[in-house]
């Protein structure tokens, strides 16, 4: 049987998803199968670099393992987990080392609180295994679907591939989630990513990029070479310690040099904070640019990232508490790059501040 990548993620979800995740130089020859319910075409894997160790320690418990054992890797936003995940999905792919992929961006799992996440996710993954073995056959039974998919369970090397874990659960459904995936047997290989630690067999922190690292990234880039923005080490050093080695950072400033040179993309990263402000006033939905997003990412990640107060300053204020609290709570704890401490900081630092303007209200970081 064909080794398969199945990648169980919705159809509106999937271009974003693709472009996001393959969107560096695509000069792998090896390529990876996508297939969900409408056919897609295959995608180049983007270039990998370094996480030599880390991937040898994930493909060496994959392999030879004969334990029941969970792989989980951690780490904050940015810091490449899901390429990393990726990555060892490419290689296992390429070696022919399981029978079946299984990507499920956890995001997109259904979820009803009113039922177990673990029999959901249960669920969930027999329909996707179904759904992968192309029977033709109709009329076919629950519980028959369901002998079929334990049989395949049980049959076939299986790697299920969960991205974004920390986004749908919990620590109450933690337990239930870790219990389903324990009960499968242990020919089934599991990874998980989550920015938060779960209790897992075996736990992989990813860490920035050192200073030599990311200097060979800059270095192989396609935008520094084809476009020769001459590098000095001052840049080197600027580009580094604007992106503090984080993978998704290195790459978006790379990627600024396409039509910039490093001089003016620094100078761009400034304007660029100064419109975030003003739209904000003009945008009273809050709906920012992919930009200008990503240029947020970028100041979240330097050493003094955009205060509360900056952005509080400029907001129009037809905008309601409600919805000025929640932007700027999932603006820096859910989608940016804020460290454990630094999101204690920002938290004390907003409270102090909504209650100095407002009064006394109930603020919480996610």
């Amino acid at each position: 049987m064909d080794l398969t990548l199945i990648i169980a993620i919705t159809t509106l979800a999937i271009s974003s998803t693709i472009a996001m995740l393959y969107k560096s130089l695509l000069d792998r020859k090896s390529k990876i199968e996508v297939k969900t319910v409408n056919y897609l075409p295959t995608s180049n894997i983007s270039t990998f670099i370094n996480r030599t160790e880390e991937i040898e320690l994930i493909l060496n418990n994959c392999i030879n393992s004969t334990q029941k054992s969970i792989i989980g890797i951690f780490g904050i936003a940015g810091i490449g987990k899901s390429q990393l995940m990726l990555e060892i999905g490419r290689i296992c792919n390429e070696r022919k080392i399981f029978n079946f992929i299984y990507y499920i961006r956890a995001q997109e799992l259904p979820y009803d609180p009113k039922e177990d996440f673990g029999d959901q996710l249960q669920k969930y993954f027999f329909s996707t295994i179904f759904y992968s073995l192309q029977i033709s056959r109709n009329n076919i039974s629950d519980l028959e679907k369901d002998a079929i998919v334990r049989a395949t369970i049980q049959k076939n090397r299986i790697l299920l591939l969960i991205d974004g874990l920390d986004e749908v659960t919990n620590n109450d459904e933690n337990s239930r989630f870790l219990d389903f995936l324990n009960s499968l047997p242990h020919t089934t290989k599991i990874i998980i990513t989550s920015r938060t630690r779960m209790d897992v067999q075996l736990s992989i922190f990813l860490k920035p990029f050192t200073k030599s690292v990311t200097d060979s990234l800059i270095q192989n880039n396609e935008n520094t070479i084809i476009f020769k923005n001459k590098l000095t080490e001052e840049d080197f050093q600027k580009i580094y310690e604007l992106t503090s080695g984080i993978p998704y950072l290195i790459n978006f400033v790379l990627s600024l040099l396409h039509d910039y040179s490093i001089e003016s993309v620094l100078s761009k990263i400034e304007t660029e904070k100064i419109k975030f402000l003003d739209s904000m006033i003009e945008n009273q939905n809050l709906k920012l640019s992919k930009s200008q997003i990503q240029i947020l990412i970028i100041l979240a990640a330097a050493e003094k990232p955009l205060s509360s107060e900056d952005i509080f300053i400029k907001l129009n204020k037809s905008i309601s508490k409600l919805d000025t609290e929640d932007f700027l709570l999932n603006l820096y704890s859910r989608n940016f790059l804020i460290s454990k401490e630094n999101k204690y900081l920002f938290q004390q630092e907003f409270k102090n501040y909504v209650n100095n303007k407002w009064g006394k209200t109930n603020v919480w970081v996610k």
